[in-house]
């Protein structure tokens, strides 16, 4: 009796050990079918964000090859010139005699940062204030790309003629399309020859119901706007306005507004073009219509907080400001915006403005300069450079 009762014990045991061996065993199972299902869907989610950055690489590398094909004079001049462009470039300079009728400045706004934003979608610009253009050129008069009916580029960026632009019918295959549209400013009359040319590119992205993980892009953060001349960069139209400080020894500029924003008064210029791009009108530069590119720098003596900006007065906007710069105790420091472009569509005032987080402390070495005096800059020895603030611009269009 009791070896039976010692057999039923024994294989009670036994049969508990199996069943926890089989939880067990099921439960490394259930855990390792957890892990390789994440680990598959963890390599899937990767492989779709490498596609997706693959294919906005591309994108941007298309957009810049355009950029530089109309910035570029040669392929720029292949494109005006090109027949099918005519309905939109026949009043630029080409190779006809005589010279064409005018061209109409545009009865839109002009395209300026505000139409980049993503949320501006490309129906905006589908309107006669902004013709397209059917090709953009090489420089030897090879096509880069036709905007017309279906053609179009792979996620690559090889070339394709199955774009769709209808949202249901769309092909994975061939979903990209760019239309590059154009903008006349005539500065101060309705038309003009050799106008500023202003560009929108505009993507149209639709790969259609069929799209891959990979093709789920917002096209309108591809957008970019161009501004150039007629017929290129006008050469060596460079020209400087400065804050100079009076006398031949040490000398002061004055004092900043603490926490805020001063113009700074410039009262030297040197503009050897002929005719003369800017001039010198209430402290700041009075500029002629062009696209500009400027640099800025302003100086202060231990006031903190420094920068420059760049203001336009005619339409009362900041142009660009730099970053901040740390003035410490004793030591004289510059802000520099660095080559900022604009365009201005006639006469227009541009200022150089000054930030400042305290005014300098008094000096009583070497030369007692009171609180405040050195807040707009300084001469120092040996006092040849005067400068206290510098503006200097080139006028590219």
């Amino acid at each position: 009796m009791k070896s039976l009762m010692a057999r039923l014990k024994k294989n009670r045991v036994l049969g508990e050990k199996r069943g926890s061996a089989m939880m067990q065993i099921l439960i490394f199972s259930a855990i390792f079918s957890g892990l390789v299902l994440t680990l598959t869907i963890d390599i899937k989610s990767i492989k779709e964000s490498q596609g997706k950055k693959a294919v906005q690489n591309n994108l941007i590398n298309m957009r810049d090859q355009i950029r530089s094909l109309i910035m570029d004079s040669d392929s720029w001049t292949q494109t005006f010139n090109r027949t099918s462009n005519a309905g939109v470039t026949n009043c630029l300079l080409n190779f006809s005699i005589p010279r064409p009728l005018p061209c109409v400045q545009s009865n839109a706004p002009a395209l300026s940062d505000a139409d980049l934003s993503p949320n501006k979608p490309n129906s905006d610009f589908e309107n006669a204030n902004f013709p397209a253009l059917v090709e953009i050129m090489r420089a030897d008069n090879t096509p880069f790309l036709n905007s017309t009916g279906s053609n179009g580029f792979t996620d690559l960026g090889t070339p394709c003629n199955t774009f769709d632009p209808n949202p249901g019918a769309g092909d994975p295959a061939c979903p990209i399309q760019w239309v590059v549209r154009i903008q006349y400013a005539c500065p101060g009359a309705p038309t003009c020859y050799n106008p500023t040319v202003r560009f929108v590119l505009n993507l149209y992205y639709n790969p259609g119901p069929n799209r891959g993980a990979n093709q789920v892009i917002n096209q309108n953060l591809y957008r970019e706007i161009l501004t150039r001349g007629e017929s290129g960069p006008l050469k060596n139209q460079s020209f400087e306005l400065s804050y100079s400080l009076p006398g031949t020894g040490p000398a002061g500029g004055g004092a900043c507004n603490p926490l805020g924003w001063i113009k700074v008064p410039l009262n030297t210029i040197l503009d050897t073009a002929n005719p003369s791009n800017s001039t010198l009108v209430g402290g700041s530069a009075r500029l002629v219509a062009g696209t500009y590119s400027c640099s800025l720098s302003t100086t202060c003596l231990a006031c903190g907080t420094l920068a420059a900006r760049l203001f336009d007065e005619s339409a009362n906007r900041p142009i660009g400001s730099s970053p901040n710069a740390l003035v410490g105790p004793g030591v004289l420091g510059r802000a520099e915006l660095n080559n900022i472009e604009f365009t201005v569509n006639g006469a227009t005032s541009i200022s150089a403005m000054q930030y400042c987080e305290q005014n300098s402390p008094a000096e009583t070495t070497p030369n007692a300069f009171p609180a405040s005096a050195l807040s707009l800059g300084m001469a120092v020895a040996d006092y040849s450079n005067r400068k206290a603030a510098v503006l200097r611009c080139l006028r590219i269009y």
